[in-house]
Formats: C-alpha cells, structure tokens, sequence
C-alpha cells in the first residue's frame, strides 16, 4: 500500500466564503510513478471487485538502436500498475495537450503526463452521495475515498477509490497482461 503522506501545501488552496461550493483543483502526487511521455499506452483491466489501471513509465531501448524507438505493445518495458480494491467509479478516455488547456482543471493544477489527486472533487461529492451500503462490505471499514486524476500522453484515467497498492513490473504489455490478468484477478481473494 502506498503512502500519500501530506500532499496539499500549507495555505488557503480551496476556502471559499460560507455559503460557496469549494473549487475543485488538482496536486500532483509525487509518490506514484508518472508515465512514460511519448507512448504510455495505458491499461484497464477490471472485474467486478477491483480495477488495475498499468501503464508505462520507461522503454527500453536496444544498445544498438539509434534514432526513433517505435513503440509497441512488444517493446519491453517497466510498468506501473496500480491495483485499486476500493473502487465506486471510474472514466477513461481519449486526452491531448489540446483536451489539457480547455479541462476545467487546467487553472487548477492540471498537468500533462501525470498523477493527481483532485481535492473538492464535484465528481466524488455527486458518488459519494449515492452510495449505499453493500451487504459484502459491511463489517470492513472503508478507506478515506479519493479523486484520482491520471493524464497520458493520449488519455485520462479517473476514478473514485481508496489509495491503491502500486507496484513497478518488467516486460512487454502482453506480458504484464498476462501476469496481472492471473495474479491480481483471479488469483487473490
């Protein structure tokens, strides 16, 4: 489990007169790997109890190659993975340095190619609002629920969710597909 430690800085981000909805605005988290710049090529892969986001964070380049690294779903590489077992809602979908100035959250913090966590999310608040205790969970505290932001190169990954396990993988994204789809799918309880 990773440790988001203190990550707003000290000062009057979000206050708003009484009365006013907070503004939403995103931080960067530093403790979570940022994705590779030109070709992450995210991940999701979900089931009903947990949802994995991947994602690249390095290529590796072959010692003798020179010039452009043509990027693959073969070209071996580390991934990030992100196991997030607290989940009540996610989005992903197509982003640009384009899509990154018009987002409500670019005067708020908003970065290209990284990982935040939105504070006075208006998305969690409207979840939050709608969640009913489940029979399975009752018993289990729930985690603090939290607004994560990830921005790719082509695409955003949000979701509303506990801190997630994290952890860095080697190999092609076939590869890591595989073992993720085994090991933290199927294979844990």
């Amino acid at each position: 489990m990773i440790s988001l430690g203190k990550y707003l800085a000290d000062g009057d981000q979000g206050k708003t007169a009484v009365g006013q909805t907070p503004a939403e605005f995103a931080i960067e988290i530093k403790s979570l790997p940022r994705p590779e710049w030109c070709a992450p090529l995210p991940q999701i892969i979900a089931n009903e109890h947990r949802v994995v986001l991947m994602y690249a964070i390095d290529h590796f380049r072959p010692a003798d190659q020179v010039g452009l690294l043509v990027v693959t779903e073969d070209t071996p590489s580390s991934w990030a993975v992100l196991e997030f077992t607290w989940i009540y809602d996610c989005r992903f979908g197509s982003f640009s340095d384009i899509s990154c100035e018009r987002h409500p959250l670019a005067s708020a913090g908003l970065q290209m190619g990284a990982v935040h966590i939105v504070e006075n999310s208006h998305w969690k608040a409207k979840i939050l609002g709608n969640v009913h205790p489940n029979p399975i969970t009752l018993g289990k505290p729930r985690p603090e629920l939290i607004h994560y932001l990830f921005t790719f190169h082509d695409s955003l990954f949000e979701c509303i969710a506990g801190p997630p396990e994290s952890s860095v993988l080697s190999g092609t994204a076939r590869e890591v597909v595989r073992k993720v789809c085994t090991e933290m799918l199927f294979d844990r309880p």
